[in-house]
């Protein structure tokens, strides 16, 4: 009965560790994801300001802390079952009382988030010196303007063809003329840039492009390394930082653009018609959204001390003469 017992004891030992090691690895991966936050950058000539939504460093270092120490609590709990040893007890109570404080210290902070209005005034509706003054609205209508509303369905990115009535039905004339600077009459007018639609280049190969991401992989990228303005190199240093997130969001919030409404989405097809909600409150609101790691930590934090905790007595007693004897006899494996 001995042996069965002490080999239980060392399988539960060993399942412990299993559950400390997938808390704690998810614990690192994820809270350090989710305290990250989502970052819009505006620059111009030799300004450039990030701006963080969500971005919470003490609930990201304490998070990654509190898993790291998980992690030593893993290996500490599989070489007490490989070495049948209580000689780790007491270490393994310091660093589970300590890692589990770190914890709910990041849970703490997890739950202290300044109000989503806040974000969004810093983000859309504060004048910055570096860029003359305007806000980030503005700056995002002059990107969106001479970027993605300038290049998707014109002669450098035509639409797919048979787009051509969904698009109509979506923006009128006038809305396109006022809000967009493009045109449905074929010719420029007044500064304002026709839609285009799939047709034949002068080598007869028809060019048409179901969505603004394919464009730009396939003719933006190449064709303007050296961007024709400073705005127009903003557009697109933004779009190659974002343009991963920014299909999230427009994935699954069915939003376009930030602090502006773009004509189109940056990577959902032109199918699935335009966008009409600007992405910056569901971004905010996806970014402050962190209860569930919270919840893991808080949770992690209490088990880690109560462990911890429990352990500390326990360990390190030095066996007797009788019970080396007694553990010889029912185990000869350890001789």
């Amino acid at each position: 009965m001995g042996l069965i017992s002490k080999n239980t004891s060392r399988g539960l030992l060993y399942f412990l560790a299993f559950i400390y090691f997938c808390a704690s690895v998810t614990i690192c991966v994820f809270g350090v994801i989710s305290f990250s936050g989502f970052t819009q950058t505006y620059e111009m000539n030799d300004f450039k300001q990030d701006i963080k939504i969500g971005d919470n460093p003490i609930a990201k270092g304490a998070t990654l802390l509190g898993g790291l120490c998980g992690l030593g609590l893993t290996i500490m709990l599989y070489l007490t079952g490989r070495w049948r040893t209580g000689l780790l007890a007491c270490p393994f109570g310091l660093v589970g009382i300590f890692g589990g404080i770190v914890l709910l210290v990041g849970f703490g902070m997890a739950i202290t988030v300044k109000d989503p209005s806040w974000y969004k005034d810093a983000v859309c509706n504060t004048k910055m010196a570096g860029l003359n003054w305007k806000t980030g609205a503005e700056v995002a209508r002059d990107m969106n303007l001479e970027f993605i509303d300038k290049l998707m369905c014109s002669d450098q990115c035509p639409c797919e063809a048979d787009h051509h009535d969904i698009i109509e039905d979506d923006v009128d004339e006038k809305t396109l003329n006022k809000a967009f600077k493009r045109t449905w009459k074929e010719k420029p007018t007044d500064g304002l840039l026709p839609m285009k639609f799939g047709f034949e280049d002068d080598d007869k190969v028809k060019r048409e492009f179901a969505s603004f991401e394919e464009c730009f992989n396939e003719e933006i990228s190449a064709k303007h390394e050296t961007p024709p303005n400073d705005v127009f190199k903003a557009a697109m240093n933004n779009y190659k930082k974002q343009v991963n997130k920014m299909r999230y969001y427009e994935e699954e919030f069915d939003c376009g653009g930030i602090c502006d409404l773009p004509l189109f989405y940056i990577t959902k097809p032109i199918a699935e018609g335009l966008p009409e909600e600007d992405c910056i409150d569901a971004i905010i609101e996806s970014e402050l959204d962190n209860k569930i790691i919270a919840g893991v930590n808080c949770g992690t934090g209490i088990i880690f001390i109560l462990l911890g905790l429990a352990s500390i007595p326990c360990g390190g007693k030095k066996k007797g003469k009788k019970e080396k004897h007694q553990e010889l006899a029912e185990d000869p494996t350890a001789r």
